[in-house]
């Protein structure tokens, strides 16, 4: 027979970063034979891998096989990496082809411990763990789920904010509870799901629904789709009217995400009576406190193996503090830490590289100086503001 293995490649926020699948025919009676393949996704456009933790998710037949974590850097290292997915995760059974599937109940506590493990974001984590205990009370008295629960959700919120990554869990947590049969997670944007031409849009939304069934179609910037509102001369309008179609036609059998900026979503869902009908789900996703993009920006220094000293650990918390004071509805939240980290990691190297080798001490290695973060400047953004008006009273 022939076998599809997927090797999907993430960014550690869980954000596909590249897919390549191998069709490996498998010869009978081979038992003990080894197949090897070669994976890999880039190329030689700039930008398409940046300084970064990401993982490696090896997929057969929906179960996912092994995980593996690796970092992009100046240095190319050969040698075999630790596998994230130990063999005692799998349940094989015998005479089962070597078929293997990690349970309901572990693929629902590790999505739970790694959403509460997320920084922030306390309100949705409570809302999602109330909405588990509804899910297994309905379950254990024998209530039908579906008539009580809604699969369609809205995100409201800034870039940023973790949308994303809440949504592939999620999509996860639904597996666990057995709500949906495989818990992946389809991520689209207007351009995936709207064509040029008249009756291509229908071809290509269907498509990406087909392709989401079992899981979760998330489709970010979804207000995009309503441009003309909807009119019969807008596709977006189309694509629309195929999503309701589905969501009525597969009830149950799969669930869709729509996500963007709050003002603007909030439009797309008034956009059509439909819409507003079958979403009664909403996670507001607030911008990420001072102390909180703080505590974002250690966790992926911690995962570089480098830590800031006691300056650069202070003027990047009034940095921060800045930025949000300063922040508006383009604000990056997480995305705008992960930048201001990355800057200060490359400016560590560029210090280092300029040294010498023998005084490069382990501490220096591992430590991130005031020298390094200085170029994020705290600007006094009232100095030099003009009004343009008069003063109540003044004579003309």
């Amino acid at each position: 027979y022939y076998a599809e293995i997927f090797f999907n490649f993430y960014n550690d926020a869980g954000q596909l970063k590249g897919s390549d699948a191998y069709l490996t025919y498998i010869a009978a009676n081979t038992q003990d034979k080894i197949y090897t393949l070669y994976p890999g996704w880039g190329g030689e456009t700039p930008g398409r891998w940046g300084f970064d933790q990401y993982y490696l998710q090896i997929v057969f037949l929906e179960t996912v096989l092994a995980t593996v974590h690796f970092s992009v850097g100046d240095e190319s290292k050969e040698g075999t990496p630790l596998l994230a997915t130990a063999q005692s995760h799998f349940s094989v059974s015998a005479g089962a082809n070597g078929a293997s599937e990690t349970t309901p109940e572990q693929i629902l506590s590790a999505s739970l411990n790694e959403l509460n493990a997320l920084t922030g974001l306390e309100k949705i984590k409570t809302e999602v763990n109330e909405m588990v205990q509804l899910v297994r009370f309905y379950q254990e008295t024998g209530k039908d789920v579906l008539s009580k629960f809604s699969l369609h959700t809205v995100f409201t919120g800034n870039p940023g904010t973790g949308k994303t990554t809440v949504a592939r869990l999620l999509s996860r947590i639904y597996k666990g509870l057995g709500i949906l049969e495989k818990g992946h997670l389809v991520e689209v944007d207007r351009e995936a799901l709207v064509a040029g031409y008249i009756g291509q849009t229908a071809i290509k939304t269907a498509e990406k629904v087909s392709e989401a069934m079992g899981g979760i179609l998330f489709i970010d910037e979804a207000y995009s789709l309503a441009q003309g509102r909807g009119s019969a001369h807008d596709f977006g309008g189309e694509a629309i009217q195929i999503l309701l179609k589905r969501m009525e036609d597969h009830r149950g059998k799969f669930g869709i995400i729509v996500a963007g900026y709050t003002d603007q979503t909030q439009e797309f869902i008034t956009s059509n009576p439909g819409l507003k009908s079958r979403f009664d789900k909403y996670f507001e996703f607030l911008d990420y406190s001072p102390e909180e993009m703080y505590a974002i920006a250690e966790r992926i220094f911690r995962k570089e193996q480098v830590k800031p000293d006691e300056a650069a650990a202070t003027h990047l918390q009034r940095y921060f503090h800045f930025l949000h004071n300063q922040r508006d509805k383009h604000f990056g939240n997480a995305r705008t830490v992960r930048q201001v980290v990355e800057e200060s990691i490359r400016n560590q190297h560029l210090r280092l590289a300029a040294m010498k080798k023998e005084e490069r001490t382990p501490a220096l290695m591992e430590t991130v100086l005031l020298a390094d973060v200085s170029e994020f400047e705290i600007k006094d953004v009232t100095a030099n503001t003009y009004r343009i008006g008069f003063k109540p009273g003044a004579r003309l």
